[in-house]
């Protein structure tokens, strides 16, 4: 999942212009630079250059980039937000000057204000430039100190729901130690473009890594973009258990009979419909009088044809009710049961 060009450069010139009034500012101009189809892509874009301090190295910057990526997903419960994992890894990195393997944070300032993002702050806040922002969270910075433990345990509840713990960076940091964080914002600017977008860097800074690389060797400054840009382990599931067969079953696995004899079906072929009439009516006086047109068709069906009292539908749970609408019904139906009754005694 490798970002467009034009979303990534779109995204490091609003996070990385200063001369934005507020973060509001920000918002309402990644809307109007980045359409709609786009957001997730630059929202991906976003968590490895949060998760990656060398990527996009001044505060100011992360802080504007922090704001976009919760502002975005506001909408979505924490339970459903899936940059909540990144959320949780940043409360939870520990501040240095460089990467020594894993997740860290260039400023201690940063994990607050996304505390302060979670809590939420005041709406004036986002009124705020950037910096002005880190200024006020500094000042709360004793009270957001006590509130990240709790946040912290609240994201991780998520993430584990999310089944997203072991989840670890499609993207490994391996700058040049000896000099820290970059702060040259040219090289971060190619440094995540090289990552995120897989285009190769300026012919400048080839030059300088040629001339820095003592092997002279050429360095692979044309690799392709980091996807996935997580990794995830296989969910492996045990095998389900085998079905347990009796000994007759078992002999249809391998059939031993050359020849098989055709079966026949006696009840294919018969009128399900007799008495359908019939039926319909018993039905009908279960529940009400019937007319007299009505009970004469009745009669006359049964008297007609004895063993149609066996299709019509009757149980010992209607004759009550038939005997209380329909008595002369009733009746008739209960002379043949009677009779063909007596007949088998």
């Amino acid at each position: 999942m490798s970002t467009k060009p034009e979303t990534l450069a779109a995204l490091l010139g609003l996070v990385c212009d200063d001369t934005h009034a507020s973060l509001l500012a920000v918002h309402d101009a990644f809307q109007r630079l980045i359409p709609q189809p786009d957001h997730f892509n630059a929202c991906m874009a976003m968590t490895i250059l949060l998760e990656h301090p060398d990527l996009l190295p001044t505060p100011r910057h992360r802080v504007a980039t922090l704001f976009l990526l919760h502002e975005l997903n506001k909408s979505t419960t924490l339970s459903d937000n899936p940059f909540v994992g990144t959320f949780a890894n940043l409360l939870e990195a520990p501040v240095q000057a460089q990467p020594k393997g894993g997740y860290f944070a260039s400023d201690e300032h940063e994990k607050y204000f996304l505390v302060y993002l979670l809590t939420p702050p005041p709406k004036e806040t986002y009124q705020r430039s950037p910096a002005q922002v880190l200024e006020e969270v500094a000042s709360l910075a004793p009270t957001l100190a006590e509130q990240l433990p709790t946040v912290v345990s609240v994201m991780r509840g998520h993430v584990a729901a999310q089944g997203d713990a072991a989840r670890v960076s499609g993207v490994i940091a391996t700058p040049d130690l000896s000099g820290g964080v970059a702060s040259d914002a040219a090289v971060a600017t190619a440094s995540a473009t090289q990552v995120l977008v897989g285009e190769p860097q300026s012919a400048g800074l080839v030059a300088a890594d040629v001339a820095n690389n003592s092997s002279g060797k050429d360095n692979d400054n044309a690799t392709n973009a980091a996807a996935p840009f997580a990794v995830a382990p296989v969910l492996a599931r045990p095998g389900p258990p085998l079905l347990q067969c009796t000994d007759t079953e078992g002999v249809w696995m391998s059939p031993t009979e050359s020849t098989h004899e055709v079966i026949w079906d006696p009840a294919m072929g018969v009128d399900n419909s007799r008495g359908a009439a019939v039926r319909a009516l018993i039905k009908l006086a279960c529940k009400g009088s019937l007319t007299i047109e009505q009970q004469q068709l009745v009669m006359t069906e049964l008297t007609k044809d004895h063993k149609l009292v066996y299709h019509i539908g009757m149980t010992p749970q209607k004759l009550p009710l038939l005997v209380e609408n329909n008595p002369l019904v009733a009746i008739q139906v209960l002379l043949p049961l009677i009779r063909m009754s007596s007949n088998q005694m």
